[in-house]
């Protein structure tokens, strides 16, 4: 969107974890993709990584709200978001102006078509919301 000389965009960026991690899985069946979520370095060897990433989100996007979707339910993927917590928190960026970060279970806030309960998510990213406009 132009307004004058400005120029205002969105962008949302979906991935994965930025961490290192996998899933195996036998492939024969449903349960494969259910399988264990293995971490396959140490938050050590991941935290220069993390920062490099992250650096250049924000290099590319300036301002940046991390919003991480993975269930509260599930070890797998609960093991995800607290490494991704974990290096968020110990990162520089715990403390800049430039990348937030929250968590929010959509499964189970929003589980049988409940999409009113976004409010919730909404609640938590008001202040960005306002800032990006």
């Amino acid at each position: 969107m132009r307004i004058g000389d400005l120029v205002y965009s969105f962008v949302t960026i979906r991935g994965s974890v930025p961490i290192f991690w996998q899933q195996g899985g036998n492939k024969t069946g449903p349960q494969s993709l259910y399988e264990d979520v293995i971490l396959t370095r140490s938050t050590e060897m991941t935290k220069e990584p993390f920062r490099i990433h992250m650096k250049e989100i924000v290099e590319d996007y300036s301002n940046i709200h991390i919003v991480d979707l993975l269930q509260d339910k599930r070890d797998r993927e609960v093991r995800l978001t607290k490494e991704y917590y974990k290096l968020f928190f110990d990162s520089d960026y715990k403390k800049s102006d430039k990348l937030k970060y929250c968590h929010f279970d959509f499964h189970r806030f929003c589980k049988g078509d409940k999409f009113d309960a976004l409010k919730v998510l909404i609640s938590q990213l008001i202040e960005s919301i306002n800032f990006h406009g």
